[in-house]
């Protein structure tokens, strides 16, 4: 090899399709998978000593390995799903496992997606993840160890302060203020719809004798004669309030059963009268 040529790295030689390509290969594999049987051990179903897991089965007249028509299906080439979506998580991406910062590295953002290893302590991993964002790689399983979605105690309980104080609306904000002046007053009570009080006129004293010499009957008997005359229409005129309440069917058969044994017992009553009397008759 000469100087002037460099040496190609393995992630050019590797051939790798594009976001598009690998979501039909998706839907391809989502497809295959729809279509394959659920794979059964031979007897499995028969004997409870025998488990689920798969084995093939090696017997000489076994009808599961000669494909017998009625038996459940062998496991072949034939159900794998297309190559260039083998070993892909669902996202699209690779799935690949990372303990420390050089491993996360060497992964390239497009194609490789980073899953933290359990060994790693959470303070490696929460540095782990704040790297795999620098480096706009993705984390299968970061949930919870960015700074942005950590939530110290104090801030917590900043919270739960804010949520209990009271909101403070504008007119309980704006206090009213002492030692207003007289304009002032007045333009509220304008404001407020009241109108100002008007300046008293001095009475004469013929005027004063003209209206206490005029009869005027007393104000509270003019009350309860209006009174009585509402009371008395409210009386007249039927309310819908006072409908009569819609009686249950066990009350009604109550009340029936009542009034039979009621009958029953005049009936009983008169027989022994007639009775008494035909006696003394006798």
């Amino acid at each position: 090899m000469s100087q002037s040529q460099e040496p190609t790295s393995h992630k050019e030689l590797v051939h790798r399709p594009s976001r598009a390509d690998i979501q039909e290969y998706l839907q391809m594999r989502a497809l295959k998978k729809s279509k394959t049987p659920e794979f059964q051990r031979q007897e499995s179903w028969r004997y409870v000593r025998i488990h689920d897991p798969w084995r093939k089965p090696k017997g000489v007249d076994s009808h599961m390995r000669l494909s017998v028509k009625g038996w459940p299906a062998l496991v072949k080439i034939g159900y794998r799903g297309p190559r260039e979506a083998r070993g892909l998580h669902p996202s699209g991406y690779r799935d690949v496992l990372v303990h420390n910062k050089i491993e996360l590295e060497l992964l390239s953002k497009d194609y490789d997606a980073a899953r933290l290893a359990a060994t790693v302590g959470r303070r490696k991993k929460i540095e782990l993840a704040i790297r795999a964002r620098e480096l706009g790689i993705r984390v299968l399983n970061g949930r919870g160890l960015l700074p942005s979605e950590v939530k110290s105690p104090q801030g917590e309980e900043k919270e739960k302060e804010e949520e209990e104080k009271p909101v403070m609306t504008g007119k309980e904000e704006a206090a009213p203020e002492t030692g207003t002046s007289a304009q002032s007053s007045e333009e509220q009570s304008q404001q407020e719809g009241e109108q100002p009080i008007e300046e008293t006129t001095p009475v004469s004293e013929t005027e004063q004798h003209e209206i206490t010499s005029t009869p005027e009957e007393p104000s509270g008997v003019v009350v309860t004669e209006e009174k009585t005359e509402q009371q008395e229409e409210t009386e007249a005129e039927p309310t819908e309030k006072s409908k009569p309440k819609k009686v249950s069917k066990a009350a009604k058969k109550k009340s029936a059963k009542k009034s039979a044994t009621k009958k029953a017992s005049k009936a009983k009553s008169k027989k022994k009268q007639s009775k008494k009397k035909k006696s003394k008759e006798k």
